[in-house]
C-alpha cells in the first residue's frame, strides 16, 4: 500500500474519474447505495495514500482511537489492537487477520488498512497470530482465529466480520465453517488467499497455475515461497547440528535482512553453507526436486490448512478478492475458492489489476476502479449489518 503522497494533479484526475462513474449511480440508485459507494471510493483512496487530504478521500470520516489490547487463548494472553471511530455510536465491527509476516499486527500495511477502515466508521480489531509471524501456516491459527472472533463478538455484542489477508483468508473461511465459531462471525472477506496449500506450494517451485476448468497458466513465482518451504522443515535439508543457526539465518532472509543472514551462514558447516549460497545466488532450481518431494511427504499437513472440501458447513456471506499480479498466491486460487465456497454464501468474487499480492499495483482503468468500488461497497454493506451495542 503506497503511503507516499501522489502529485496533486494525479489525485484530482483520479477523483474526477471516480466521481464521473459514480454520477449515474446517483440517478439510478437510492441515496443509501450512493452513500456506500462514495464511502467505498473514499476508503480505497485512503488505502492507496494515507496522506490524501482530498475531499473525496475524507468523505464521511472520523478520528480514530487506537488501543493496544489482548485476547485470551488456550496458549495464553495474545496481543491485539483495536481501532475505534470516535463519535460514532454502535459502529460496524470487522476483525482483520494479518498474513504471513514477522511484523504481524505491526506491519505498516495492516496498520494503514485498519486506520483507513476505522476512519470510515468501522471498529477494527487486529489480533496477533503467532504462527503466521513465524512464517508457519498451521491448524493452530484456525483455532486462534475462532477464539479471537468469539471474544470480539462477545465484546461487541454482535457477530463480527472477518477480513483474512493472504493465507489467513482461507484459514478464516475454515474457522467460520466451524460450528463453535459460526454464531460469532457475520461474514468473511478473503483477500489474496489459497484454496489448496499443496497446489500453492508447487506453484512456488514451478510457476504453474492450474485452474478448475483444466487449463493451466504460468506466473513467475516470488522467491519468498521456496524460502518458506525450507523454513517449514529445515531438518529435512540441513544437518541437525546446524539447525538453530540455519533457522535464524533463514529467518533473517525472510525478513529481507540479507547481511545478517549471511553473517550467520558463515558459521554453518560446509554442506549447510552450500545450500545457503544457492539461496543468496537466487538458485532455486537446484533445490526444486528435493522441495517437491517434501511437499508430497507433508501432504496431510498441507491439507489441514486447505479450504477445499472443508467449507460444506459454511453459512455466512463470503467475498473473494485477489490481485491480478499476485506472484505469491496466484489468482487462479480464487477460481478454486469460488468453486468450493457454497453458492448460497458467495456474495462476490473479483480479480483486480489494482492489486499485486497485498499492495496497490499498476495504473488500472477507471472501469477497474469502479469494479473495486462496487466490491468494497458490498463489504461495507455487510459490515453495516454488524452494528451492536458493544462493550469495547
Amino acid at each position: 500500500m503506497d503511503t507516499s503522497a501522489p502529485q496533486p494533479t494525479r489525485r484530482s484526475h483520479r477523483s474526477l474519474i471516480i466521481l464521473l462513474f459514480l454520477l449515474p449511480c446517483a440517478i439510478a440508485a437510492s441515496a443509501p447505495t450512493l452513500n456506500t459507494r462514495l464511502r467505498a471510493a473514499s476508503l480505497l483512496m485512503r488505502i492507496e495514500n494515507a496522506n490524501d487530504q482530498g475531499s473525496l478521500a475524507r468523505y464521511d470520516t472520523y478520528q480514530v482511537a487506537e488501543t493496544d489490547t489482548t485476547f485470551t487463548a488456550p496458549t495464553g494472553t495474545i496481543p491485539a489492537r483495536l481501532y475505534t471511530p470516535l463519535g460514532l455510536e454502535h459502529p460496524p465491527h470487522l476483525m482483520i487477520v494479518h498474513g504471513v509476516h514477522h511484523l504481524g499486527i505491526h506491519d505498516p500495511r495492516i496498520i494503514a488498512f485498519a486506520r483507513a477502515l476505522s476512519a470510515g466508521g468501522v471498529q477494527v480489531f487486529t489480533p496477533e497470530m503467532h504462527d503466521l509471524t513465524d512464517y508457519k501456516v498451521t491448524p493452530a491459527t484456525i483455532d486462534m482465529i475462532g477464539v479471537a472472533a468469539r471474544q470480539f463478538s462477545h465484546d461487541s455484542g454482535t457477530p463480527v466480520g472477518i477480513l483474512g489477508i493472504s493465507f489467513s483468508g482461507s484459514l478464516s473461511l475454515i474457522a467460520a465453517a466451524d460450528p463453535r465459531n459460526a454464531p460469532s462471525i457475520a461474514f468473511v472477506v478473503s483477500l489474496g488467499s489459497h484454496d489448496n496449500m499443496a497446489r500453492v506450494a508447487r506453484f512456488f517451485l514451478t510457476g504453474e497455475t492450474p485452474r478448475p476448468d483444466g487449463a493451466s497458466g504460468y506466473v513467475k513465482p516470488h522467491e519468498y515461497g521456496a524460502l518458506v518451504l525450507l523454513y517449514s522443515h529445515p531438518e529435512e535439508f540441513f544437518p541437525v547440528a546446524d539447525l538453530p543457526r540455519v533457522r535464524e539465518s533463514l529467518r533473517y532472509l525472510l525478513w529481507e535482512d540479507v547481511a545478517s543472514s549471511k553473517a550467520i551462514a558463515k558459521t554453518l558447516s560446509p554442506p549447510s553453507r552450500a545450500i545457503m549460497e544457492k539461496l543468496y545466488a537466487h538458485d532455486r532450481d537446484s533445490l526444486k526436486p528435493a522441495l517437491l518431494k517434501a511437499i508430497d511427504r507433508h501432504a496431510a499437513e498441507m491439507e489441514a490448512v486447505s479450504a477445499d472440501h472443508r467449507l460444506d458447513s459454511l453459512h455466512v456471506p463470503v467475498l473473494l478478492l485477489h490481485g491480478a499480479a499476485d506472484d505469491v498466491i496466484p489468482n487462479s486460487e480464487l477460481l478454486w475458492l469460488e468453486k468450493d465456497v457454497p453458492a448460497s454464501c458467495l456474495r462476490g468474487a473479483l480479480i483486480t489489476p489494482l492489486l499485486s499480492h497485498l499492495d496497490v499495483a499498476g495504473d488500472p482503468t477507471a472501469g477497474d476502479k469502479l469494479q473495486l468500488i462496487q466490491f468494497m461497497s458490498t463489504v461495507l454493506d455487510l459490515a453495516g449489518e454488524t452494528r451492536g451495542a458493544g462493550t469495547t
